[in-house]
């Protein structure tokens, strides 16, 4: 089923949440990256939940979060480390956290002795104990309610029969500080498994790029090699029936490494159609072997080589393209959306409760858009330059129609939304 969209100092938008259901194992329908936390679902299953091939799936709380592919995926989790604080250590939930219990320590001061503080002091303690309330209200984790709860009680110093009574107030104070620290101890917890999981999908997504430059190595012919291009050498017009066997094999051998193991999503179709071109170069190398000729290896180059190059460097574009453009702009994001809002600051020996809206997402607000859209810019120009005409479905098109709208909604209505979406429509395409 479909979940709400979160944010991003949760976890990456657009995610479904797949109840764990042990009556319906996966079994062979997932490749696990990590045993039962991190996997790619390799083929959907009509009693179970149903995720297309080449979905991520990752174990959270008891549930499968289904990403629609691998990059979407490792934001999910930088995110998540980003907003709990493990980068920047004076900004995250860790420090919310840590301001929290702080300033509920110092109201329990008060508490015990309110005659020591100043009318400001005073006042200021309890904007912050409201504050404070009305922060932990928004937060979705019983833990975090029921610090809530007691947090309300404490900013009551009277009893129910009506008595001064400070030691009971501090007492509930000392409780909610309690739950606020166990909150931390779980989220440092935690932060290693959501590491090792990033870890696994970087792993997948550097062995599939790796995949291809393997493949293009052995298509490309480099003078002075150690390592000779297979393939490119099987095609010069002095090569062996050997060299064309050996590239024959080598086809093969690159045909079954890209269907096992299973490609993730956003490779996977591009990979599909890779899989289909070295399936139609297999019998022409076949042809070759039987038949020597100069016509038929330049045919070879022209058709199938040229069209398995193209494909090939749209992979690395989609790299390129959420390694330059989508993952910076979606850090920027999160950290705009991280400074939002009310906050609690420290001044001094008291609490300061400071109003700290900020303002829309812009140049203004943040100078790195400037350079992200300039970065947009040479890309599209790259792109541009890219000859696809071998290919029957070419992206590159739509995709560029996409990418010029992004700079364009970018540069001209500072709409980020827009350019988030224009991005993705661009993704979807390569």
């Amino acid at each position: 089923m479909k979940a709400k969209a979160l944010t991003h100092t949760d976890l990456e938008s657009n995610v479904h949440h797949l109840p764990v259901r042990p009556e319906i194992p996966f079994g062979n329908r997932i490749q696990w990256l990590r045993k039962g936390s991190v996997g790619i679902v390799r083929k959907s299953h009509i009693d179970g939940p149903v995720e297309m091939p080449g979905t991520i799936l990752i174990r959270i709380n008891g549930v499968y979060c289904a990403y629609d592919d691998v990059y979407r995926a490792w934001r999910s989790c930088i995110h998540v480390l980003r907003a709990s604080g493990m980068f920047d250590i004076t900004n995250g939930v860790l420090q919310e956290l840590f301001v929290d219990r702080t300033a509920i320590k110092q109201y329990q001061a008060y508490v015990f002795d309110p005659a020591v503080y100043d009318d400001e002091t005073l006042r200021v303690f309890r904007l912050t104990m409201k504050y404070l309330e009305q922060s932990l209200k928004l937060r979705r984790k019983p833990m975090l309610a029921a610090a809530r709860k007691h947090t309300n009680r404490a900013m009551l110093t009277m009893d129910s029969i009506g008595r001064h009574n400070p030691g009971a107030a501090a007492f509930t104070a000392e409780v909610a500080v309690q739950m606020l620290e166990q909150r931390s101890k779980e989220i440092l917890k935690m932060m290693p498994y959501i590491s090792m999981r990033m870890m696994a999908l970087h792993r997948e997504k550097m062995r599939v790029l790796g995949l291809y430059k393997e493949l293009r190595e052995a298509l490309v012919r480099k003078g002075g090699r150690k390592k000779p291009a297979i393939i490119a050498d099987a095609l010069g017009d002095e090569a062996t029936r050997d060299q064309v066997e050996s590239a024959l094999n080598e086809t093969l051998r690159f045909h079954g490494r890209f269907l096992r193991p299973v490609i993730p999503n956003p490779f996977r179709n591009n990979a599909m159609h890779v899989v289909q071109d070295l399936l139609q170069l297999a019998p022409a190398l076949e042809g070759l072997m039987r038949t020597p000729s100069g016509r038929l290896r330049t045919e070879i180059r022209e058709t199938h080589i040229w069209r398995l190059r193209q494909g090939i460097a749209w992979a690395f574009t989609r790299h390129e393209l959420e390694r330059q453009i989508i993952t910076p702009f979606s850090l920027i994001s999160q950290d705009h959306e991280m400074q939002e809002g009310v906050i609690a600051k420290a001044v001094g020996g008291g609490s300061q409760l400071t109003s700290n809206v900020k303002e829309p997402l812009s140049f203004k607000s943040e100078p790195r858009l400037e350079g992200l859209v300039v970065r947009l810019g040479v890309l599209i120009d790259d792109i541009d330059l890219i000859r696809d005409d071998a290919l029957v479905h070419s992206p590159k098109e739509d995709a560029l129609a996409n990418l010029r709208e992004a700079r364009q909604y970018a540069v001209e209505s500072n709409d980020w939304e827009k350019f988030r979406e224009h991005l993705d429509l661009a993704a979807s395409f390569m």
